[in-house]
């Protein structure tokens, strides 16, 4: 269950005691169509959205362009590991798969470390999908 639901039963004291431990940095192999690295994020932080946690994610290093491949013309294929900083994850055993749907491939995630949900993180510079905690 992810935390969002989770948290919205628990009083707020209690939201802040476990906040800290219930998320983990999660690092998802990432393949996406864009119109280039900026967009790219995007359609990765949309994708991927179900997991993020109190700020979003980036490709880390910069996704590689492997051209059109089977994206739509004026797109390409990006590729690489897209990490969301605190994901709504309490398992630190956690993989899961997601499947590909509109421009956005697919992904193989995996839990990398436990971090704290406290938020204050930043959105891509390109407006990439956040949660509404994101500034």
């Amino acid at each position: 269950m992810p935390c969002r639901l989770f948290f919205a039963v628990l009083s707020p004291q209690y939201l802040v005691s476990v906040a800290a431990s219930l998320c983990q940095q999660v690092h998802c192999q990432t393949s996406v169509c864009a119109k280039d690295a900026d967009d790219a994020s995007v359609v990765a932080s949309s994708g991927l959205e179900v997991i993020m946690g109190p700020d979003c994610g980036s490709f880390s290093p910069p996704p590689t362009n492997n051209g059109q491949g089977p994206c739509a013309s004026g797109l390409s294929e990006y590729n690489g590991q897209f990490n969301v900083w605190r994901g709504w994850i309490a398992d630190s055993k956690y993989t899961g798969s997601f499947a590909q749907w509109s421009n956005f491939l697919g992904a193989e995630c995996s839990a990398a470390k436990k971090v704290k949900c406290e938020g204050g993180g930043k959105c891509p510079a390109a407006g990439g999908q956040c949660n509404a905690n994101c500034p």
